[in-house]
């Protein structure tokens, strides 16, 4: 098990998109975000997630989060 925590500056419960396939990954988007550093890419290498990566829609100000995962496996997210 590997756990993903992000905090909030009010309540949200996200509504987690899946993509299976040969590059699974989950992902959910916040709106409006704000702030100057939401851009960013981190390596996790952990046995069940490889990366979480952000970015800004400047646009409508939508921080997209996808969390990359490993292949092979059966996941359950809460």
């Amino acid at each position: 098990m590997e756990t993903v925590c992000f905090r909030f500056s009010h309540d949200y419960i996200p509504k987690i998109k899946s993509l299976e396939g040969k590059h699974p990954r989950l992902s959910f988007d916040l709106q409006p975000a704000v702030g100057s550093d939401l851009e960013t890419d981190k390596i996790v290498n952990g046995k069940l997630i490889r990366s979480i990566r952000t970015f800004l829609h400047q646009d409508d100000m939508r921080l997209r989060v996808v969390i990359d995962l490993a292949k092979n496996f059966d996941y359950h997210v809460e």
